[in-house]
């Protein structure tokens, strides 16, 4: 009777330990966010077969801006750890506000490619084309119709395609993706270009619906050392960072190495 009434004491001991413990490191980590003043690490995700959480991305807003619209089903946001926004990137993801979404998709922002009746700032518009000034004015944007009724991005000569709506506002240009999430589009058609450049030949550069880059093309290389081949590569880089998600080649890959020839 001793012994057990010693183990149910131990047991309940251990219990408010733990407890103590957790309440400790719940009061650290709600001091922590706000000490870290304005901003907290906010994830953002999308909503895909079977509720799976999809295109999740992170980074610093203000914690009101850190909620999900009331009514809106196609994802969500939420405060996570700091951690998850501590990774340096080129360039940063950033989680725009309300207020910025609705400043820039605007009517007039929209780069139309059939009757467009209105054109964006530093914008001009001629029949089905829309050209545009970028940043400092040192870049031109060319954006026209497809043959396969797509959207072409032309900057400096590098062409992407895309079925995605973009928007022109105050030099930057916006996507609407998939679950009808708004993201700056960083990285443009020559900074893919510049990216890849020395890898690939022949590219072709595809912005699909959740604002990832789909690149394919081929690239020199030497099989076991010796013969010359065009290995064909395929690669996925995010827009909004320039981060390389996913590269692929074939599978024969291994066993031949990047030829130090310039490219053609």
């Amino acid at each position: 009777m001793k012994n057990i009434f010693m183990f149910v004491l131990t047991m309940l001991f251990l219990v408010s330990f733990i407890f103590i413990i957790q309440a400790d490191e719940l009061t650290i980590s709600d001091n922590y966010l706000n000490e870290s003043g304005e901003k907290v690490c906010c994830k953002v995700y999308g909503l895909g077969n079977r509720m799976k959480q999809v295109n999740v991305r992170y980074g610093w807003t203000n914690e009101d801006e850190c909620v999900t619209p009331e009514g809106f089903v196609g994802g969500g946001r939420e405060i996570v750890d700091n951690n998850y926004c501590e990774i340096k990137t080129q360039y940063q993801a950033k989680i725009l506000t309300q207020v910025q979404i609705k400043q820039a998709v605007q009517t007039r922002n929209r780069l139309r490619i059939h009757n467009q009746t209105e054109c964006p700032n530093n914008c001009t518009c001629v029949g089905s084309t829309v050209k545009c000034e970028l940043g400092n004015r040192e870049r031109i944007m060319t954006v026209y119709a497809g043959k396969s009724g797509n959207t072409i991005v032309q900057v400096k000569g590098i062409n992407m395609s895309t079925n995605v709506t973009l928007y022109k506002s105050e030099g930057k240009v916006y996507g609407v993706f998939r679950n009808n999430q708004t993201r700056e589009v960083n990285l443009l058609p020559d900074d893919i270009g510049t990216k890849i450049k020395r890898k690939l030949q022949n590219q072709t550069i595809e912005l699909d619906e959740d604002g990832i880059y789909q690149v394919q093309g081929r690239k020199r290389a030497r099989l076991f050392l010796l013969f010359p081949v065009r290995e064909r590569v395929r690669m996925e880089i995010d827009s909004e960072t320039g981060e390389e998600i996913k590269v692929r080649n074939p599978w024969w890959g291994f066993l031949a190495k990047d030829s130090e020839e310039e490219s053609e």
